[in-house]
């Protein structure tokens, strides 16, 4: 299996007949799917095959696409660097976390998903257990946590995500 995907990934004679059709001087670009019915079958055999083995080993993790994403999206963010894509910012919140105006914000995360790890970050540094977690507001731009321990509630402003990630 893996020797067949590797024709169709790399730029070989596999993943050049998915383009084209015929001599590269003279075949169609995007050929319709009944000329590679064969192969794009076998592709799609291989792909459940390997997802069914992936969920009865119980090994299907959403962790790694996600993490991609991540940082895939830290890429495009403005100023971005090679050499910081893969830090681990420490945030300083702004606020006190007492009340939904003075919610802790970590305002140097560049991604929602950056200002989740800050927010976790901090309550560990601090010892803070959370217990329980709730939405307190849905405003604009912004998510309101409130993070339940089990001395006080803890108000955290984090920038809602763009898309669904």
């Amino acid at each position: 299996m893996y020797e067949f995907l590797c024709e169709y990934v790399h730029p070989n004679y596999g993943s050049n007949l998915l383009v084209t059709s015929g001599n590269f001087t003279n075949g169609l670009l995007n050929p319709n799917e009944e000329i590679n019915r064969k192969v794009l079958d076998e592709l799609r055999r291989i792909c459940s095959y390997s997802m069914l083995y992936l969920k009865g080993k119980g090994k299907v993790r959403l962790h790694y696409p996600l993490r991609i994403l991540s940082l895939l999206k830290l890429c495009f963010v403005e100023n971005a660097k090679l050499n910081n894509l893969f830090s681990v910012k420490k945030g300083k919140p702004e606020g006190d976390g007492k009340s939904k105006d003075t919610a802790y914000f970590f305002s140097k995360a560049r991604t929602h998903k950056e200002a989740i790890e800050m927010t976790y970050n901090f309550f560990n540094e601090n010892n803070i257990m959370v217990i329980s977690k709730e939405i307190g507001a849905l405003e604009d731009e912004f998510i309101y946590d409130i993070n339940i321990t089990d001395k006080t509630r803890i108000w955290v402003k984090i920038k809602r995500p763009q898309d669904l990630m």
